[in-house]
C-alpha cells in the first residue's frame, strides 16, 4: 500500500477497515447511518444502493412446439400419444440406440 501511495502521491484507503452492514427490515437506515457517523472511530458511513432487479428472460414458449404440437386429440411426443416419447431415446425399448 505504501508503494501505491507514493506512486499516486495521495493517501489510499485501507480496505481492511471497510465493513458492510445489513440493516434489519423495518429499521430506519438513515438513523443507523447518523449514529455510525456520530462515532469518533467512523470516518464515514454511507448507504450502498440496492442492486437492480435481474432482467426477465424472453418468452421461448412459441419455439417449443416440437414436443407439444397437437395431432388430432393427442400431443406428439407426450406420454399419452401412441408413440410415447420415443424420439428422446431413438425409438428403441429401454432407450438404447
Amino acid at each position: 500500500m505504501q508503494t501505491a501511495e507514493s506512486r499516486l502521491n495521495r493517501d489510499i484507503a485501507d480496505l481492511n477497515n471497510y465493513f458492510i452492514l445489513t440493516v434489519p427490515e423495518g429499521a430506519d437506515a438513515q438513523a443507523w447511518l447518523d449514529r455510525l457517523n456520530a462515532l469518533p472511530e467512523v470516518e464515514i458511513a454511507l448507504a450502498m444502493p440496492l442492486p437492480a432487479p435481474a432482467p426477465l428472460p424472453p418468452n421461448y414458449q412459441g419455439s417449443q412446439g416440437y414436443l407439444g404440437q397437437l395431432r388430432g386429440d393427442r400431443r406428439i411426443g407426450s406420454l399419452d400419444s401412441p408413440r410415447g416419447n420415443r424420439s428422446a431415446h431413438g425409438g428403441r425399448p429401454g432407450g438404447r440406440l
